[in-house]
């Protein structure tokens, strides 16, 4: 995964050089959310081939931790951030493909997520 950092002082659209970050395999989707409440955003990624979930903390500066891996069901094609619980803190939902359902991962304390299916 690649992140680029606009950086035009004024004028949108001028990027840096990309940041590469190692995800599981064939990563597939993205999703942006302050999932460990810092007021920075994180990412999610829905990696196709390795079954997970990679999640990405904002070090700040554009910069991100290690990624921290999750296991989803079969080749995961999507995830959606939302606090689905209503609890205030973000959730994650992943799609996986060839098993036609999806999956929830609630936030139980910051960095740590609890899977449901």
């Amino acid at each position: 995964m690649s992140v680029l950092l606009n950086t035009a002082a004024v004028q949108a659209g001028f990027f840096g050089i990309p940041n590469g970050y190692t995800t599981g395999t064939n990563p597939f989707s993205v999703a942006v959310g302050d999932f460990n409440l810092d007021g920075k955003p994180d990412l999610a990624v829905a990696n196709y081939n390795s079954n997970t979930m990679s999640v990405f903390i904002n070090n700040g500066a554009g910069t991100f931790a290690a990624k921290v891996d999750y296991t989803t069901g079969t080749n995961p094609i999507s995830v959606a951030v939302g606090d689905f619980n209503l609890d205030g803190k973000p959730d994650l939902a992943v799609a996986n493909k060839q098993q036609h359902q999806s999956e929830r991962f609630y936030q139980q304390r910051r960095r740590h997520l609890r899977r449901q299916s």
